[in-house]
């Protein structure tokens, strides 16, 4: 018979059958569920579906607090099957702010793009305030965001920093912002600030809302930049990997802005110390449309991947973004994901709720 945990109450209670399980209720029991870095005041409940594993029914969970450890960040987690999950709702900020800006990567002034790039990421992200969200894309051309004036003739690549202000337009905001809207004036080819009432009306207007009428192959890599890392180094890795690429190539690489609440979490949690202090989350993607390239496709973004991960300062792999070989294999994964602390701590909850390895994927935490 499958077991349940209730993950509110970190309670197990019997059930018939894994698609409709009955929660556990105790009126006295104080929920535990504390876990959670960035949302735990959000979730109210969540029920695992677990295999049996002979334990009675009924009763506080053995080891509840790590049985919540399972599913509060990290990913992959292959202890059973979320059949339901509860969360808190709050209302939507009734004003945001988005910003874009796109600069040509010049044929002849590699070193100008690789300082640009590098004061970003090191000097002007870090400083803006919690307010913005922001992320940015390296590609060959312009496929997608505004770039007016872009040339193949004169460019080989184009950076794009992509921004959300949390709040109405304001004074405030525009002297936020101001350092990057004046970041490398003499390349920049666009800047542009938008009012939205509301992010799903901000998310289906960006060009990056739909990948196109073909479906990609696509094969990740990823690292997470810590306060010490090589920031000059970073950007000559980016600007020399777009230069290297033909000209119809649809790769990209994607940095994502780090930090906020998960720096200070209320309590302990599977997130990797790796993710929680780094500054920036830097991904890079292999797409392509047909089989024939796959073996050149794969092949790069593995080298792109490690070419990151072996700068000073980068550490640990992203679970749903991390190459499948290499820094993926068995063995290795573990540590860069979660930290082999936290990992041991993972496996155990693992092999007590599933102690014949009924639940496994290939990058999971694992018996």
């Amino acid at each position: 018979m499958p077991r349940c945990i209730d993950v509110s109450a970190l309670r197990i209670s019997s059930i018939e059958s894994a698609p409709a399980p009955s929660l556990s209720k105790d009126a006295n029991a104080e929920s535990q569920f504390s876990f959670w870095p960035t949302s735990r005041r959000r979730i109210l409940e969540a029920i695992i579906s677990t295999p049996d594993v002979g334990a009675s029914g009924g009763g506080p969970a053995g080891g509840g607090g790590a049985a919540a450890l399972t599913v509060t960040g990290g990913g992959g987690g292959a202890f059973g099957i979320v059949t339901s999950i509860a969360m808190r709702v709050h209302p939507a900020p009734s004003q945001m702010v988005s910003v874009s800006c796109t600069w040509g990567m010049s044929k002849k002034g590699a070193s100008e793009t690789e300082s640009m790039i590098a004061d970003w990421h090191s000097r002007v992200m870090p400083a803006l305030p919690d307010e913005w969200q922001t992320y940015t894309v390296a590609m060959k051309g312009p496929y997608g965001p505004k770039a007016p004036g872009w040339s193949p003739l004169t460019m080989n690549g184009l950076f794009n920093v992509e921004g959300l202000y949390n709040g109405p337009w304001s004074d405030q905001m525009l002297t936020s912002i101001d350092d990057l809207l004046n970041l490398g004036k003499d390349q920049q080819l666009h800047c542009e600030l938008t009012n939205f009432s509301s992010l799903k009306l901000w998310h289906d207007q960006a060009w990056f809302a739909s990948e196109g009428p073909i479906d990609y192959r696509v094969k990740m890599a990823s690292s997470f930049a810590q306060s010490n890392f090589d920031s000059q180094g970073h950007a000559k890795v980016m600007v020399d990997t777009v230069a290297a690429l033909p000209a119809t190539a649809i790769n990209m690489m994607f940095g994502v802005q780090l930090g906020g609440k998960i720096l200070k979490p209320d309590l302990p949690n599977s997130i990797s110390e790796a993710f929680r202090n780094g500054l920036l989350f830097q991904e890079n993607d292999a797409d392509w449309n047909f089989a024939r390239a796959d073996k050149n496709q794969m092949t790069w973004a593995s080298e792109v991947g490690d070419a990151f991960a072996g700068l000073r300062g980068f550490a640990g792999t992203y679970v749903n973004e991390m190459d499948p070989v290499g820094r993926g294999d068995r063995g290795t994964y573990e540590d860069l994901v979660w930290g082999s602390e936290t990992f041991a701590r993972l496996q155990a909850e693992k092999k007590k709720w599933d102690s014949d390895g009924l639940f496994d994927c290939k990058q999971c935490v694992h018996n």
